[in-house]
């Protein structure tokens, strides 16, 4: 425990961490840095720890990417792996 200490210690001062709030993150009450904007509502029951999508068809938070149409391909049975 006393090496763990000591290297979160060490860690903690480095100046890319200045600023940050050590004991909101100890407590679980640091303030996400990005939320993205959802167009439909969630509906979260932190009591019972479950949730409900009303509607999980907005995707505008991600990239459209094309379907791809690609065969796949063969397996290859030379054999080439067998002592690998």
């Amino acid at each position: 425990m006393i090496y763990f200490y000591s290297n979160f210690l060490i860690i903690s001062v480095f100046r890319w961490f200045e600023g940050f709030s050590w004991e909101c993150l100890k407590k679980g009450t640091l303030a996400a840095p990005y939320v993205p904007k959802v167009r439909y509502s969630f509906v979260f029951n932190t009591s019972k720890f479950s949730f409900k999508i009303e509607n999980d068809a907005d995707t505008s938070n991600f990239d459209f990417f094309a379907e791809d149409d690609t065969p796949e391909p063969e397996d290859d049975l030379t054999g080439w792996d067998k002592d690998f």
